[in-house]
């Protein structure tokens, strides 16, 4: 899986990170029109509640469009996949 910070936007904003499968890079980066197959991330500031923000309009609209959400404030973090009924709160973990 390679990381790519700093995604331009495809429809739903820009996301701090894209995560891509290794058959999606070309040379080190995305190959043209490719989303990232393993989600999104989007890193907040520590003390911003990550949990708010997973729950926000910014991130729905990444869900939308990824359908693998990972919502960190680098204490906590909150995951959302397309195995998760559009509606529900997403599942969240919080790391100590």
């Amino acid at each position: 899986m390679f990381y790519v910070p700093e995604l331009a936007d495809q429809g739903a904003g820009h996301p701090d990170l894209g995560l891509y499968a290794a058959k999606q890079m070309q040379r080190g980066q995305p190959k043209q029109g490719q989303t990232p197959e393993r989600g999104v991330v989007e890193v907040e500031v520590p003390d911003d509640d990550a949990f708010l923000t997973a729950a926000g309009e910014q991130v729905s609209r990444y869900w939308h469009r990824y359908r693998l959400v990972l919502a960190t404030n680098t204490r906590a973090t909150s995951c959302s996949s397309a195995k998760i009924r559009p509606g529900c709160r997403p599942s969240a973990k919080r790391s100590s």
